[in-house]
């Protein structure tokens, strides 16, 4: 995972809560350090439950409304586990959010609890503008989303669900792990009468998730997945694209990975107006990046690497063919619309490698560019991260040609000429272009190869090509399996006699305390 992304910033949001957890062991503070506690809680659950219905899926239809305590004696729970988990996060503020305690006015957080609480809330309140600036900012299911990237595109899809998940349902069953000592903690009979309705709703919620299925579903679904392997754990804020000059004169190699990842957002958000003159650009700086990043790893790849000119050259060949393909094509606008984020940024990116490793028309060795173990390793990294880009960036731009030729954006000329209006001058007659047309064909064809041979380069230096548009459609033609019920699982590791898993009555745990009831063991010394 990247700095500062989004895994960096659930790991930072696991920490926090660890650090709450280890603070509960020390005799509660006074009841204003208590009420600033109970105040982060609610943030942690509500942040918690719209990382999980973003992620997850989840219908928000699913959910009870805001600040409804679930039903006295009957634990609310659905046929998915990840419903289920994101029921029992909103249950587990509803109490505190009822009795409007977020309306009053937030105190600073005082005492170890309440300021580790607040880190990581505010944490992954950051990780999910992450999110959304990716994904987009409807993050509610049931609204059609317009994802930002193509990696916003795969998560929302469904690419490696069950490993995203994982990520934050570890952190759903670290909050309920604090919840266990927070009972103890919240101490309501101690405080002024103003703060005891805070603190007693904030007590009545801690014992509810602690009893409830809140942990039990999250420790089921990070089960489910390998959070080390989640794609969301990737994303970063997305780049902006609507300013191309932006991306005019990257300085390093970091900065032109970022502007192919420029490219390919400007791709997932207006490929329907790409043009031909568009792709004609960005095949060409497609081509010698393919070289560049290819020159890199010749000279830099360790002993049995499985790179080569010939995996380079097929990898180069599709792009070349492209330009090829577009000679007699165009499109129906003025040439000034082939200015966007997507040329400058892939044209840009080329021209820094360009000036690094080839600045006068003839490849450097790489002593004058890669002369430390230091610089060796970055360029290494460069290289892979922007290969492993191409193959989406192919795939965008095949699609986003099929819809400019379906909506009439693809001409080609008819081999005649059409009169002006003094009829003394004649210009080229241009028509629209059939799926059917040769050139229209053989630059999808290209394209196709392209991602093809692009991913085969990737495979042979050890990258793996960033989730996109390809994955995004794979994900949506694969039904999604939620993890298995607790029930089949016991099924399976404990098989009864005639086959069936044993079944029991639900525990008495799980039946929430009426307020005010006292609980067993609960001792009032301190």
């Amino acid at each position: 995972m990247s700095d500062g992304s989004y895994g960096d910033l659930l790991t930072s949001a696991a920490a926090a809560l660890a650090r709450a957890h280890a603070a509960l062991r020390d005799p509660p503070p006074g009841s204003a350090a208590r009420a600033s506690a109970a105040i982060s809680r609610v943030r942690v659950y509500r942040s918690l439950e719209q990382h999980i219905v973003a992620v997850g899926n989840v219908h928000l239809g699913d959910l009870p409304p805001l600040g409804q305590p679930p039903p006295a004696g009957r634990p609310v729970a659905s046929g998915s586990p990840v419903t289920t988990l994101a029921i029992a996060l909103r249950h587990a503020a509803a109490s505190t959010i009822s009795a409007n305690a977020t309306d009053r006015v937030d105190p600073p957080a005082a005492g170890p609890v309440a300021t580790a609480l607040r880190d990581a809330y505010q944490t992954l309140q950051t990780a999910g503008d992450i999110l959304i600036s990716n994904t987009g900012s409807h993050l509610g299911p049931g609204i059609r989303h317009r994802p930002l990237t193509p990696e916003g595109m795969a998560v929302l899809a469904g690419v490696g669900r069950p490993d995203n998940l994982a990520a934050v349902a570890r952190l759903a069953a670290a909050a309920a792990d604090i919840d266990v000592r927070l009972t103890r903690w919240i101490w309501p009979e101690d405080a002024p009468t103003d703060m005891r309705p805070l603190l007693a709703a904030a007590e009545q919620d801690a014992w509810q998730t602690k009893s409830g299925p809140l942990r039990a579903s999250a420790l089921l679904i990070a089960a489910g997945g390998d959070a080390r392997r989640a794609v969301v754990g990737d994303l970063v804020v997305a780049p902006p694209v609507d300013d191309p000059a932006r991306w005019a004169y990257p300085s390093s190699g970091h900065d032109c990975v970022t502007a192919i990842d420029a490219a390919r957002s400007w791709l997932t958000r207006y490929g329907n107006e790409l043009t031909v003159g568009q792709l004609a650009s960005t095949a060409r700086a497609a081509l010698a990046i393919t070289h560049y990043t290819g020159h890199i790893q010749l000279h830099l790849a360790a002993p049995g690497t499985a790179i080569s000119t010939e995996l380079i050259d097929a990898a180069a060949r599709p792009w070349r063919d492209l330009l090829h393909a577009v000679t007699g094509l165009r499109s129906p606008v003025p040439a000034r619309t082939d200015h966007s984020t997507l040329t400058v940024a892939a044209g840009a990116a080329a021209a820094w490698l360009r000036s690094q490793l080839r600045p006068d028309g003839q490849w450097l060795a790489p002593a004058p560019w890669a002369s430390s173990p230091t610089a060796r390793a970055e360029w290494w990294e460069t290289a892979g991260k922007i290969t492993a880009r191409i193959p989406d960036l192919a795939d965008l731009l095949y699609q986003a040609i099929g819809t400019a030729q379906a909506r009439g954006g693809v001409l080609a000329g008819t081999g005649r000429l059409s009169p002006r209006s003094s009829h003394l001058v004649h210009a080229t007659e241009w028509k629209q272009v059939p799926a059917d047309h040769r050139s229209y064909r053989a630059l999808r064809t290209a394209l196709t190869a392209a991602a093809a041979h692009a991913r085969e380069l990737a495979a042979a230096v050890g990258v793996r090509p960033r989730p996109g548009l390809d994955d995004a459609r794979t994900a949506r033609r694969q039904e999604y399996a939620p993890p298995p019920k607790p029930a089949r699982l016991a099924g399976q590791w404990y098989p009864q006699p005639d086959g069936m898993a044993e079944s029991t009555a639900p525990s008495s745990a799980s039946v929430a305390r009426p307020s005010g009831q006292p609980r067993p063991g609960r001792g009032r010394a301190r």
